[in-house]
Formats: C-alpha cells, structure tokens, sequence
C-alpha cells in the first residue's frame, strides 16, 4: 500500500470519527481522532490498519491460488503491512509488468484490495526478504500462516527482547 493511500485512508478515517469545521487542517483532525497517537508511532495508520491488510493479503493469496491456478504462494508480514509471493506461478505471468499491472488492476478493481502498484508491478524493486528486518519499524518480515499473526510480539527481534529481558 503506497503512503499516499494510507495517507487518505487515515484521513477518511479521522473524517468519520471526529467533528470538524472549515478551521480544521487535515493534520488536525488526524489528531483528534487518534491517528497521529496511535502506534506504530511516526506512521500514519493504525494497528486496525495492519490487521486489514493482513486480512487482505490472505485474500490475495486466495486470488492466486484460485484463480491463477498456483499453490505455491506465501504471505508475508513486512514490517508494514504484507506481501503476498506466488513462486510458482503460470509462465505467463512471470516477471513481466504487463501481466503484473493486470493483476493488480484486478485485485483493486474488482476485489477491492489496496494494492502498491508500483511495488507489484516494478520488475525491478527488491522484495523483503523473510526474516530480515525491517529497520524503519524494527520489526522481522515473517512468513504467517494465518491473518491472526501477532506482530506486536512475534515480529520483534529476539535483540529487542533480550535487551528488555537484561534490564
């Protein structure tokens, strides 16, 4: 999911939760309604948001494995939201942006899913690597076999636990 659709979505959201009036930035009412304040601190959605894209990414998988014809998928927590990875896919839909593109026109479209389309479809972008870390959130990017992960816990690297546990 790109920052900008966070972005609106955290503003949708605050939108919805707090009164305004034509005084009020955008960055106030995110204020008020708790965006700004809620964890993971410095970002701008909320862990309800991560759960979401959780959610959706076992949808994604669900997609693939359905309707590309592919069993060999995972997700992925990434420190942010999740990755879906299809390793095994139809030649056709190997390494090229087009085919790419289409899917992700397809799960936003016509499944609703928030797709980061320049991250699905860029040939050229790294994929997080499971089990490396994440530094901007200091969190490990985990395979999950269930939108019931907890990354609040099962994510933190063991250096961050050790060091809470030592003082």
């Amino acid at each position: 999911m790109t920052a900008t659709k966070l972005e609106r979505m955290a503003l949708e959201y605050a939108k919805d939760a707090v009164d305004g009036d034509d005084e009020d930035t955008d960055d106030d009412l995110k204020r008020r309604a708790g965006v700004f304040d809620a964890p993971p601190e410095g970002f701008p959605y909320r862990f309800e948001d991560l759960d979401q894209a959780l959610e959706y990414g076992f949808e994604v998988k669900d997609y693939f494995e359905s309707s590309l014809d592919t069993d060999a998928t995972q997700v992925v927590y990434s420190g942010q939201g999740c990755h879906v990875y299809m390793y095994d896919p139809a030649p056709e839909y190997r390494y090229s942006e087009v085919p790419r593109r289409h899917i992700a026109t397809i799960l936003e479209e016509k499944k609703d899913i928030p797709i980061d389309t320049p991250v699905t479809t860029d040939e050229s972008r790294v994929i997080r690597l499971p089990y490396s870390l994440h530094a901007g959130v200091s969190r490990v990017v985990t395979p999950i076999e269930s939108p019931d992960f907890d990354y609040r816990s099962d994510a933190v690297p063991a250096v961050c636990n050790n060091a809470e546990a030592s003082q």
